[in-house]
């Protein structure tokens, strides 16, 4: 299970951060979700050792195994448009991979380069690595809270992933061969979180699109983009500034604000 007190240690002695730590939960998303309704405050962090109930983008499982991996979600209240929530969603995905990078390259001596896959996750090596889900709650047109989920492979072995995912999945343990230390790293990435969210929120983040098209999966090639109710080819040419994906096709351009990017 983590160890609350090196999470605590490393976050240091002053931080906003409540957390709520769980050996197995159903879902940290659920968990946050209801302790938001009953006025829980912003920046409540709940994190579990293992999820039985792990959530997806989509309605899709998220395996959530014991002992191995970052399985954590974060309740916020910012003062946001509904227009400015796939941004943010964006940024939490650019904030997490600089914080593994940083960590690779400070604490473990290792290099790591990690890319994004519209709209919600982080690869490595074109695996998935980490993966990303908001859950939003109006009240008519205001924006009362987000809750943040984020999941993050860490130790797992090849053998540890469903036979499924085997192909598709990676962790940070098979990309170095070497075991990572969750508490320490769990705190690296709640702190650049924080830092970038805040800098988001307060609009002191101008080049949050440029530094995510660099990163990005895909950029200026064909691809498929599966929505809930079809399929659409086209080229892959950029972001809007919402955050919304451009795809070119024969018609012209087209503005896809949700669904899956697949390669041809």
């Amino acid at each position: 299970m983590l160890d609350r007190a090196q999470v605590e240690q490393a976050l240091g002695s002053e931080h906003p951060f409540r957390l709520k730590v769980f050996e197995v939960v159903g879902s940290t998303n659920d968990f946050l979700f209801e302790q938001a309704l009953a006025g829980a405050p912003a920046w409540t962090v709940a994190i579990a050792d293992r999820q039985t109930r792990g959530k997806g983008r989509m309605g899709r499982r998220w395996e959530s195994p014991s002992g191995v991996g970052l399985w954590f979600s974060v309740l916020l209240r910012p003062k946001l448009t509904p227009q400015q929530l796939m941004q943010l969603n964006l940024v939490s995905c650019l904030a997490v991979a600089e914080a593994l990078e940083s960590f690779a390259h400070r604490q473990m001596k290792l290099p790591l380069t990690l890319q994004l896959k519209w709209p919600n996750d982080v690869y490595l090596a074109e695996r998935k690595l980490s993966g990303i889900l908001l859950q939003s709650h109006f009240e008519g047109s205001a924006l009362r809270f987000l809750v943040l989920g984020i999941g993050v492979n860490v130790n797992q072995t090849r053998e540890q992933f469903p036979q499924q995912l085997r192909e598709t999945a990676i962790s940070l343990r098979m990309a170095t061969g070497r075991v990572w230390p969750r508490e320490v790293l769990f705190a690296t990435v709640l702190k650049a979180l924080y830092a970038r969210l805040n800098r988001f929120e307060a609009g002191e983040l101008g080049h949050w699109r440029e530094a995510y098209l660099e990163r990005v999966l895909y950029l200026n090639q064909t691809v498929h983009i599966q929505t809930r109710k079809q399929r659409l080819s086209g080229q892959f040419v950029g972001i809007t500034r919402e955050g919304f994906l451009i795809l070119r096709g024969r018609d012209g351009d087209q503005i896809i604000t949700a669904g899956d990017v697949l390669i041809l």
